[in-house]
């Protein structure tokens, strides 16, 4: 099963949502977690290549959408060069174990030496935080698994 990539027009490269629908159903998983105190992690993905073909980012886009089988994973394309993958009801350990098999899978990849760099945060929604936090703690994981050489995990805690 397909994870869930909402109603809008998915990029047109790599065919998973788009940052503007990444953004809604970010706020709507928040907005979840929030009420039901259930976990929400995040995962931010970037090619090691700094100038990643698109071939490279349709790979990564496939791979992406075929280890995740909950119908409320959910994977965008975040930036020109990044992926963000946001797993309602998941702790860090769950998170974790989901990017070392998407981390896994791109090694795999026949004819390949694409490798990346995940970022993976996690915690529980509630008033007193703001989804900002999420999105900054995964920035900064990513930034770390980049900067200790890339084909790597980095976590942020929170």
């Amino acid at each position: 099963m397909k994870p869930s990539q909402g109603t809008a027009t998915p990029d047109p490269l790599t065919e998973v949502a788009t940052r503007a629908t990444f953004d809604l159903r970010c706020n709507q998983e928040w907005r979840r977690g929030t009420r039901d105190a259930s976990s929400l992690s995040l995962l931010l993905l970037e090619l090691d290549d700094p100038r990643p073909r698109e071939d490279r980012l349709r790979q990564i886009a496939w791979v992406l959408r075929s280890p995740l089988s909950r119908p409320g994973d959910f994977v965008a394309r975040y930036t020109d060069t990044r992926f963000a993958v946001l797993l309602p009801i998941t702790d860090s350990v769950g998170a974790l174990i989901v990017a070392e098999s998407l981390r896994t899978a791109m090694d795999a990849l026949k004819g390949s030496r694409t490798t990346v760099s995940i970022g993976v945060a996690s915690l529980v929604p509630s008033q007193e935080r703001a989804l900002s936090s999420l999105l900054a703690a995964a920035e900064k994981a990513l930034a770390a698994a980049r900067q200790g050489g890339g084909n790597r995990i980095e976590r942020s805690i929170l």
